[in-house]
């Protein structure tokens, strides 16, 4: 999901902001708020990458091991952290991304519009 889903709506987000920065520049009214939410975003897409392949990882390790409790064991560490690290750099991807962007239910929506 976070490559399938966030990193899309993320790298929209990005281009959007970095043709309205190419456009204010070319008319001489460059923005430095608009900029740092390009870098911003630029920013949390490397992390959503980098915590993907980090549960990639992981997940590539266990699988290594053939003791299904000490697989488990490794899970329930490493697995677990690298998952919940991805967890937040998609929160910052939500964060970030325009809503019109966002492909999938918001916390808010899910929590304020049952």
């Amino acid at each position: 999901m976070s490559v399938t889903y966030v990193a899309p709506a993320l790298t929209r987000h990005i281009a959007d902001l970095g043709l309205a920065c190419k456009g204010l520049e070319d008319a001489k009214a460059g923005s430095q708020t608009l900029k740092a939410r390009l870098k911003e975003g630029s920013a949390v897409l490397d992390e959503l990458y980098r915590r993907t392949e980090e549960v990639d990882r992981a997940l590539e390790r266990s699988a290594g091991q053939k003791d299904c409790l000490k697989r488990a064991h490794f899970l329930a560490k490493d697995g677990i952290r690298a998952l919940e690290e991805l967890r937040a750099a998609c929160d910052k991807a939500e964060e970030c991304a325009e809503h019109r962007l966002w492909p999938v239910p918001k916390y808010r929506e899910l929590l304020y519009m049952v």
